[in-house]
């Protein structure tokens, strides 16, 4: 049983995950006290249903990665669902997902199917380390890694998807990672999508730019996903760091001026 825990301006957003339904409690963080009002109680049980009806899959089990909280009191979940069957390993395959909750903490039945959307066409993609950002227009930015294909190596996947759950063809996503950063990288192209271990952290700037740090590496994106080519060298810089340590990055907006802080 993992708690995992969250601090937000104003309230403390507390996950504990057991088996395939995650909790969540919603504080006051100056008071210390729960918020009875959210929930029952301070208290809502979120059940994410199956994506698929195949009845070898008996064993599953909800992580979550990253909330957010829009403009109107909205929660966002996303994070990943590991799937088992009966005498396989105990984890077959990861997939992940994107939630919406009511601020009341209910899921929110106009978004996707019944308040969830699953980012991943079919199974067979291991949905890693999902993050997301919301952008001042209402749209959420998620990024995941990809494994268990190119030969096992891992890749990096971006979506975004309207305040209905749909997803917003307008941007570029995976596209934006163009071939002249994988020469710049000195990387080689895995059918055109980019090469990564895991995804620190996603950022939507002010402008709607958004900055993502993977690997000790900051990429920023216009608006419409296509990357910005006036950001580092052609839309990357990497960061002084030790990329494979295993501290997680953390970056946030400094000051409101677009200036990116990277603890």
């Amino acid at each position: 049983m993992d708690i995992n825990c969250w601090i937000r301006t104003s309230f403390i957003i507390l996950f504990l995950t057991t088996l395939s339904i995650p909790v969540a409690g919603h504080a006051d963080i100056y008071a210390g006290q729960i918020d009875t009002n959210f929930g029952t109680g301070g208290i809502v049980d979120v059940h994410i249903p199956l994506n698929h009806n195949d009845e070898r899959h008996d064993r599953e089990d909800v992580r979550v990665f990253d909330v957010k909280q829009d403009v109107n009191g909205n929660f966002f979940i996303t994070g990943i669902v590991a799937h088992g069957n009966r005498g396989g390993p105990l984890w077959s395959w990861n997939t992940a997902y994107l939630a919406k909750l009511t601020p009341m903490g209910g899921l929110d039945a106009t978004f996707g199917n019944g308040g969830v959307v699953y980012l991943q066409e079919h199974d067979a993609n291991q949905g890693e380390h999902p993050r997301m950002a919301i952008q001042s227009n209402g749209k959420i930015i998620v990024a995941y890694g990809v494994s268990g294909e190119n030969n096992g190596l891992g890749f990096m996947r971006l979506a975004r998807y309207n305040s209905n759950g749909q997803r917003d063809e307008t941007f570029l996503g995976e596209e934006a990672l163009s071939d002249s950063i994988w020469q710049s990288l000195e990387d080689s192209p895995r059918n055109g999508q980019l090469v990564i271990s895991r995804i620190d952290d996603i950022l939507a700037l002010n402008d709607d730019k958004v900055a993502i740090l993977t690997d000790g590496r900051i990429f920023q994106l216009n608006e419409n996903g296509s990357l910005d080519n006036a950001f580092g060298e052609g839309g990357y810089a990497f960061l002084n760091m030790d990329a494979s340590s295993d501290g997680r990055i953390i970056p946030f907006e400094a000051n409101g001026v677009g200036k990116i802080l990277v603890l």
